[in-house]
């Protein structure tokens, strides 16, 4: 997992190209209780909150050999992103999801980052299990978006 210029900031991501609306892949991506149904990088999701998915609204995500995290929505725009933030100590990771329009459907970039002392020592822990998640995830929400 490379360094990707600001001190103690590690960062995998990947991009997929989806053949489906924005708004199609949207309405999965942000329904983020039924990720585990299109993705094995997650075994349990749970909202924490109702109503709308938006700036503030917390998750219970649990994955496999990573443990449960409490996720806390920090950006949110519908149809184009959303971030989400985990923090333990020393470390706080973020998780990105961009949507892209394209001529065929919509470009979705996963993006982890890992900030703080203790970022380094994580990603080398976890960079293998962290890329094939994120892989994982890419290629769960096209097939998904797809079927629709």
């Amino acid at each position: 997992m490379p360094n990707e210029g600001a001190p103690g900031l590690r960062k995998v991501h990947t991009s997929v190209d989806i053949n489906a609306t924005a708004a199609v892949v949207w309405a999965i991506l942000s329904d983020v209780e039924t990720m585990p149904q299109w993705t094995k990088s997650m075994s349990n999701v749970r909202r924490e909150d109702s109503g709308d998915f938006t700036v503030g609204s917390t998750v219970a995500v649990t994955q496999p050999r990573l443990g449960t995290g409490r996720w806390t929505v920090t950006e949110c725009t519908p149809l184009r992103s959303f971030a989400w933030v985990v923090s333990r100590p020393g470390i706080t990771t973020t998780g990105i999801h961009l949507l892209e329009p394209t001529p065929d459907g919509v470009k979705v970039t996963l993006t982890i980052e890992h900030r703080g002392p203790l970022a380094a020592v994580v990603a080398l822990l976890t960079s293998s299990t962290t890329r094939r998640y994120v892989q994982m995830e890419g290629a769960g929400l096209k097939r998904q978006s797809e079927r629709v």
